[in-house]
């Protein structure tokens, strides 16, 4: 039964109105779903804005199209449209009503239907079956606005079976939790789960890692990670605490996801575990094991942060690295909780000095093309670390040309 929601007034802006208006001429539906109407329900502003049909595939795309907007296929197998207005740059993805006709833990294959029912109830939990028509009401067809206003995370239907179709929800549940869950999970459903976790074996190494970014990028991704212990110890190992419960958490300093992972790592054997598991790219690959070649110094010296910041291998490491030290120090006891945030302030805002020299510079002085550059050009970049980056261009040359020479 719809209910009128004044709150979804951000949902409506004149290209969301041009959208329906298209649709309810055509004799169809559009309704936005999901997390936009959910953010509207918490009074948050909604970001991603999201659409379902019972239209579909072809006469989604003509009629996206004759409103002026670019029709993109980004999933037309499964019934995804994403409509683009290329003046504003703005997409909305919509999706025909499905239902799953077959499923095995990874993948689902879909049948459209016409009947909005059978599209919420393929959903995962109740909170993201919610829908909203062109006139602002509410479609709930589980009660999961009340779910969300409780902080509950409630599958649809039976955990077991929801888990058996979707391995992936185990991960979901957790991610949902770390942002909108309020209530503790009740021991039952919490076993369940840590007793389904083998089956995410399954899974790729990407989609694993998409999910547990999303937590990590959550204020309450401490407590998360903490509550799923048992079935992320064959990724991570044995976990004895909690991350302590440090107010400055919050600092954009350390928003990072690798960043946070971080603190979770333990070893080296556990740091190649996760690289491998979770498919990173080199560029994670590399920036994950540099925060965590952590080494004890007086954080509060600048002339030394500057010197270990500029000892990491780019520029996006620099306050990353600091800030991690400084965590450091605090978990150890060298540093104050309450004299972290006045440094974590002073790292966001710091002037990192650029090395000045690169191949071509090299190439200039004589120094012939070929690995001598790179092994030139590292002892280079190394001394003027040892010298907190204050020296120019013309005394790195200098240098380089001496280091180029001891090496022949």
């Amino acid at each position: 039964m719809p209910s009128t929601q004044a709150s979804f007034s951000p949902l409506f802006t004149p290209i969301t109105r041009l959208l329906m208006q298209k649709f309810r001429e055509e004799g169809s539906e559009l309704r936005f779903v999901g997390g936009a109407v959910r953010d509207c329900l918490l009074n948050r502003s909604p970001s991603d804005i999201d659409f379902s049909t019972p239209a579909l595939p072809s006469a989604v795309t003509t009629w996206i199209q004759q409103i002026g907007l670019r029709a993109i296929p980004t999933g037309v197998l499964f019934g995804t449209i994403t409509a683009r207005d290329e003046s504003t740059k703005q997409t909305f993805e919509i999706t025909t009503l499905r239902r799953d006709v077959r499923t095995d833990g990874r993948y689902a294959s879909v049948q459209f239907t016409s009947q909005w029912f059978e599209d919420a109830v393929r959903r995962d939990f109740t909170i993201n079956a919610l829908y909203c028509d062109d006139q602002g009401r509410l479609y709930d067809f589980f009660e999961g606005e009340k779910d969300l206003i409780a902080g509950r995370i409630r599958f649809i239907g039976n955990p077991h079976d929801r888990i058996a179709e979707d391995h992936l929800r185990i991960l979901r549940y957790f991610r949902f939790w770390a942002r909108f869950g309020r209530v503790t999970p009740e021991a039952e459903l919490l076993h369940l789960l840590e007793k389904a976790a083998p089956k995410l074996q399954t899974l790729s190494g990407g989609r694993i890692w998409k999910e547990l970014q999303a937590i990590l990028i959550t204020a309450r991704f401490r407590e998360t990670l903490w509550l799923m212990r048992r079935i992320l110890a064959p990724l991570f190992g044995t976990t004895s605490a909690p991350l302590p419960a440090y107010a400055f958490w919050d600092h954009p300093l350390l928003q990072d996801p690798l960043l946070r992972l971080s603190f979770f790592i333990t070893s080296m054997t556990a740091y190649r575990l996760i690289k491998d598991r979770l498919h990173l790219s080199n560029k994670e690959a590399i920036k994950l094991r540099t925060l965590l070649l952590y080494e004890p110094y007086d954080v509060r010296n600048p002339e030394e942060r500057l010197r270990r910041a500029l000892a990491q291998p780019s520029q996006e490491l620099f306050p990353l690295r600091l800030a991690v030290d400084v965590v450091h120090a605090v978990m150890t006891g060298t540093l104050e909780e309450k004299d972290a945030l006045p440094l974590f302030d002073e790292m966001g805002k710091m002037d990192f000095p650029k090395f000045p020299l690169g191949g071509s510079d090299l190439i200039q002085i004589g120094v012939p093309s070929g690995p001598v550059i790179g092994h030139v050009l590292a002892k280079t970049r190394a001394w003027w670390v040892s010298q907190n980056g204050k020296p120019k261009r013309d005394e790195c040359l200098t240098a380089a040309q001496k280091i180029y020479q001891d090496v022949c």
